[in-house]
């Protein structure tokens, strides 16, 4: 790691002593260091959080991993993205990622809980790095890449190790693909074809037509880790075998779309999986938003069944999705019932049930009444099958501090039953009201 930071200190003094930045156009790219050969474009973000929540009921506090009604926390996180590409045209890209996690303080001590950090700690990630070769009309990215997909419904933000191909068909781009999910060395088990691999492959289209996005993508997963000796903790992931509930063969399907119609700006998405091992899950969203005078209003409207769970980084209000760290939680999924745990539903047959669908509604609206300051609030009502039900809503306000700089202040509440047969979109017990007061500074750069 220390080498790496050292190749992106060396990169960034290359470009310190530029004595002239080239203009070249080159389309997605800005660079800041052109030679004859090679251009570079360097570029990132950064961010500091803090937040304090109350009555946060059976949710993990994401520090010692442990259930907590009230968390305390600050955090941040510097990315740097670096983009090079060479006369041919062919590019490679790579982001590094510095200093994330929760503090802790120089004084802790030497155990750091998962998703913490102190000073010195996890001080370099690299978070991808992957090449675009164009071959003919194709382009061919390859590497540890981002796996971003339509609205992110169904998946954002994560990285895979994958093989792309690319092109034009008129004006629809197709494309195939496949990623290694789970690569297995046999001597690891003494030889034994026991501990195998698990690979997915994809096709994909997206086109384009007036203003009108539609796309399509099909993924077929197949997983062959298949064998007793991985019950329980033998197997290092931590998850179970086929025979507990692992998919080895899911085909999913998940189309979106965005539009514009007249002063109504429309996105959706929807996610639907089956395959053998794989009890069918389905969700679906589509949201509307459009200019009304001086406000801007959002509307949202999802449904998740059979356990279907949104990516943490579908955020259609602030309290949901758990990227954010002041969300209750993420849309969908399957939650407990009754006097619940954080970790599943072993106590059904003392009267817990199991929801496994889930329903939403929302309303969003912001402002701007000066030109550094917008304010937004939203609110969401969420039930599901089990006729559990809960409210959520926050009142947020962004300054614009600077050029590329913005500072985000927060307040939110969610109430769920008044009982201890909780509100399954979150698990909370005892109808007890969630608060959270957070603040966010980002950077971009």
């Amino acid at each position: 790691m220390k080498r790496l930071f050292a190749i992106a200190l060396a990169v960034c003094m290359v470009v310190g002593m530029a004595a002239v930045a080239s203009a070249v156009d080159m389309q997605e790219y800005h660079p800041v260091f052109a030679a004859k050969e090679t251009e570079i474009a360097i570029s990132g973000d950064a961010r500091l959080r803090g937040l304090n929540t109350w009555n946060k009921d059976f949710i993990s506090n994401n520090l010692t991993n442990e259930n907590t009604d009230d968390v305390r926390l600050w955090d941040n996180r510097l990315r740097m993205k670096v983009d090079i590409r060479n006369a041919g045209g062919a590019s490679a890209h790579f982001r590094l990622v510095m200093d994330r996690g929760i503090w802790l303080g120089s004084d802790y001590g030497d155990t750091v809980p998962p998703g913490a950090t102190k000073p010195g700690s996890n001080s370099v990630i690299a978070d991808w790095a992957y090449v675009v070769i164009p071959v003919g009309p194709t382009k061919w990215t390859i590497g540890d890449q981002r796996a971003d997909w339509g609205n992110k419904f169904l998946v954002w933000d994560e990285a895979r190790h994958r093989v792309k191909v690319t092109g034009k068909v008129g004006n629809v781009t197709v494309g195939a693909l496949t990623d290694k999910l789970w690569e297995t060395s046999l001597t690891a088990l003494g030889g034994e074809e026991a501990y195998r691999d698990k690979d997915d492959w994809a096709l994909l289209a997206i086109t384009n037509v007036g203003d009108v996005t539609l796309g399509v993508i099909g993924i077929y997963v197949e997983d062959n880790r298949r064998n007793n000796v991985l019950d329980g903790a033998g197997d290092p992931t931590g998850a179970s075998t086929p025979a507990n509930g692992r998919d080895p063969k899911v085909w999913i399907l998940d189309p979106y779309w965005k539009a514009k119609v007249g002063p109504v700006a429309i996105t959706g998405e929807a996610a639907y999986k089956n395959g053998a091992g794989h009890k069918a899950d389905f969700g679906i969203y589509t949201d509307a938003t459009m200019a009304a005078g001086p406000v801007t209003l959002k509307v949202v409207a999802a449904h998740a069944d059979g356990g279907y769970k949104a990516d943490d980084d579908w955020i259609p209000v602030n309290l949901i999705g758990t990227d954010n760290p002041w969300a209750v939680m993420d849309f969908g999924g399957s939650v407990c019932s009754g006097v619940a745990s954080a970790n599943g539903c072993g106590g059904r047959a003392r009267g817990r049930q199991e929801t496994k669908s889930q329903t939403m509604a929302a309303l969003a609206a912001s402002m701007k009444p000066l030109e550094w300051l917008t304010v937004a609030v939203d609110g969401a009502y969420v039930w599901d099958e089990l006729q559990h039900n809960g409210m959520m809503g926050s009142l947020a306000g962004v300054i614009n501090v600077t050029k590329g700089v913005t500072w985000t202040l927060l307040a939110g509440a969610a109430k769920g039953d008044d009982s201890c047969s909780p509100n399954n979109a979150w698990g909370q017990c005892e109808g007890d009201t969630y608060v959270v007061l957070g603040h966010k500074l980002d950077m971009t750069f």
